[in-house]
């Protein structure tokens, strides 16, 4: 399977989404849908990849948080902001120990 295309999947840019969720500090997706300002179900769509943000909407997440589209949709990491990397990998680090453990 082409990686690229595994990148931009439904699913790999559900799972930024909760890892970015996460780093902010939303643990309730609730709260994070209030702060994005859509429909809890809408959020919850996105982070299990049975729905993929239209370009405006994931321009509005960008706008709100401080990722990159290029982030968002293929999980670049060029241009982002030092301090939202390091929440972000702090994030996948915590994620990956808890996989480890379970």
């Amino acid at each position: 399977m082409n990686e690229d295309r595994q990148l931009d999947s439904s699913e790999a840019i559900g799972l930024r989404i909760v890892q970015l969720r996460k780093a902010l500090g939303f643990e309730r997706a609730n709260s994070f849908a209030r702060f994005l300002g859509i429909e809890t179900n809408t959020l919850g769509n996105y982070e299990v990849g049975l729905r993929r943000p239209s370009l405006e909407f994931a321009a509005k997440i960008c706008g709100r948080t401080g990722i990159t589209l290029d982030w968002l949709y293929w999980g670049s990491v060029v241009g982002l902001p030092v301090n939202l990397l390091q929440l972000l990998q702090s994030v996948d680090e915590a994620d990956q120990g808890e996989s480890k453990a379970g």
